[in-house]
């Protein structure tokens, strides 16, 4: 699964807040893909303002560089996306995804 952000402005200017998880829609091919690009982008901390918090996830923490489209049924109260799934690859830079 993919975890996945949006920007938002905030002080200090624009932070990257989680917006929920995407594990429908990646491929065992895009997976593997991913596996073998994301190490060039580790992060040692998460790059979210309000990282998720599920003990017993095995996350890697990756600098946000690639950006996806996700399709979704809404936004939770919370500001989580609702069943989402993972319709492909994005050329718009992580920059201007904004909440």
């Amino acid at each position: 699964a993919l975890l996945v952000g949006l920007y938002a402005d905030g002080a200090g200017g624009p932070r990257l807040v989680y917006v929920g998880r995407v594990g429908s829609g990646l491929t065992e091919s895009e997976r593997l893909r991913l596996m073998d690009a994301l190490p060039e982008f580790h992060a040692a901390a998460p790059p979210f303002a309000n990282p998720p918090r599920h003990p017993g996830w095995e996350v890697r923490w990756v600098q946000p560089a690639l950006t996806v489209t996700v399709a979704f049924s809404e936004w939770t109260e919370d500001l989580k996306l609702r069943a989402p799934s993972l319709v492909g690859w994005s050329r718009v830079p992580p920059e201007e995804c904004r909440l």
